[in-house]
């Protein structure tokens, strides 16, 4: 059994495991030993472990293919990158490459129950943290030695969790440990299971309430780059040359904005005014100084682009879409891939006056006298750059009274609960936040949430729903996860409900 474990500081992980391997007999290596910049003694080479280094750790960079080969030597083994004549002309981060391949070349890798390998991305390109982090999830799952039972992989991020790496469906870390919180991704089968109960939703809708997450491998920038961009421009650009964090790009857009703050961003300390912060919020200031709204101007140009050749999650909705079933569409995200492609199976409600008219159409639809599936794009539309910002006099919180009614129609009872799926969401819409922390939504739904990991601000928000679980099937927040991307999800669901019985 291999567990890869990431985290964004190893240090103190390290001391514990070292423990745990002493106590039961185990071994750790750890590829930063200054050891391994020599060749390996006393080897007997695996033909298979030879096989998954030189597949997993050969990369294509540029130009060049970065050959990994293993060479057997007079009594020692040595690993290279054929192009190069000897480790010392290496880059940093080939070199780190080369000394995690000896590591596990070393005899003691393979000789105890239990094993612990470390090494540290830093320094890596993405092709190189991939290569690894393959010869982890899937070269090393296929060894079958004779004696190692548990071979645990603790990788330091660089920085931390990356989706791309390290949350692909089936290759995905186990556990984590990201600024001091333990995170712990559900099994592969759990997906499965998931997916068949909700193409088995009976009466009610289900409601797909789509985040950033969504749209993010078609291609489109999720909302903190989108954030940060806007923040830039408002600022002038005067930290180009700073290379400002996006959360010191946060604190100086709340000082910027300091004597125009309301309601709880007034008070709040600027670790959660940053983490809390949303690109609807920005935009309301970018608007105020630049009328074009040049943010928004690029955002279309880059989904007039992706929209013709939009990625699996799209794919996979349109699959959704067309078929005969109750389902709703709820999303913050400004971007048209939900309703793009054929306009036969849906209708989009955007502005305010539109959702002035989805009350009664929502009402027809669940009663089966409308078959398109409504799309309620509560923050607007990139084709209408008036719909997209709350404009400065209104509050910070709550929607309007068009789009509350509206979304009201879409909570069921504690009898008749509608199921909620919220995709790629944050959970950071102030506008939307006291709709559904309500006790009357709290109570008439069934919810979870599709993430590669389990998020602050969704845990934050998820606190308050305890008391509405804890007597129920599900009391606790990896009963409700998905802990999977958008993609993974949506290809796993589509197939399933296009069939009645909730079957693939």
């Amino acid at each position: 059994m291999v567990i890869p474990v990431v985290v964004d500081d190893a240090a103190p992980v390290l001391a514990g495991l070292e423990a745990l391997c002493e106590a039961a007999g185990g071994w750790l290596g750890n590829a930063e030993d200054e050891d391994l910049s020599k060749p390996i003694s006393d080897v007997s080479l695996d033909p298979a472990l030879v096989a998954a280094l030189e597949t997993a750790l050969t990369v294509d960079s540029g130009p060049t293919r970065r050959t990994l080969k293993i060479v057997q030597g007079a009594g020692s083994v040595d690993v290279t990158f054929t192009e190069i004549p000897s480790i010392d002309s290496a880059s940093d981060a080939e070199t780190r490459v080369l000394k995690l391949a000896r590591l596990l070349l070393r005899p003691d890798a393979f000789q105890h129950e239990l094993a612990v390998i470390y090494y540290r991305e830093q320094g890596m390109d993405v092709r190189r943290k991939r290569g690894a982090w393959s010869l982890v999830v899937d070269q090393l799952r296929e060894l079958r030695p004779a004696t190692l039972r548990t071979l645990v992989v603790l990788v330091e991020g660089a920085p931390g969790i990356d989706v791309g790496t390290h949350c692909q469906f089936g290759r995905g870390f186990d556990y984590a440990l990201a600024d001091g919180r333990l995170i712990v991704r559900n099994p592969r089968q759990a997906l499965e299971q998931r997916t068949s109960q909700l193409a088995a939703v009976g009466r009610g809708p289900l409601v797909l309430f789509l985040g950033a997450g969504f749209s993010q491998s078609s291609g489109l920038p999720m909302g903190n780059a989108l954030r940060d961009q806007s923040i830039r421009r408002i600022l002038g650009d005067r930290d180009a040359d700073r290379h400002l964090t996006s959360e010191a790009l946060a604190r100086e857009f709340r000082e910027a904005e300091r004597e125009r703050l309301q309601g709880p961003e007034a008070t709040q300390n600027d670790g959660d005014f940053a983490r809390l912060l949303t690109f609807e919020r920005v935009l309301r200031v970018e608007k105020r100084l630049f009328a074009d709204m040049p943010t928004l101007k690029e955002l279309l140009e880059r989904e007039s682009e992706v929209l013709a050749s939009p990625g699996p999650s799209v794919r996979s909705l349109h699959q959704m879409l067309a078929a005969v079933r109750k389902l709703v569409v709820v999303t913050v995200n400004l971007d048209r891939l939900a309703e793009s492609g054929s306009s036969n199976d849906r209708k989009v409600f955007a502005s305010d006056e539109d959702f002035g008219e989805a009350e009664v159409y929502l009402t027809k639809y669940l009663a089966g006298e409308e078959s398109a599936v409504p799309i309620l794009k509560v923050h607007g539309s990139l084709d209408d750059f008036e719909t997209c910002v709350v404009t400065d006099n209104v509050t910070l919180v709550g929607l309007s009274d068009n789009k509350r009614a509206a979304l009201s129609h879409l909570i069921g009872t504690r009898e008749n609960k509608f199921t909620w799926v919220y995709v790629g969401a944050s959970m950071r819409d102030l506008d939307l936040l006291p709709f559904l922390q309500s006790s009357d939504f709290a109570a008439g739904v069934e919810e979870c949430w599709v993430s590669p990991y389990l998020v602050e601000t969704v845990s934050d928000f998820t606190e308050k729903r305890v008391a509405y679980w804890r007597d129920g099937d599900n009391p606790s927040i990896q009963d409700h996860l998905v802990t999977e991307t958008a993609d993974a999800f949506f290809e796993s669901l589509a197939g399933k409900w296009s069939d009645p019985s909730g079957s693939a």
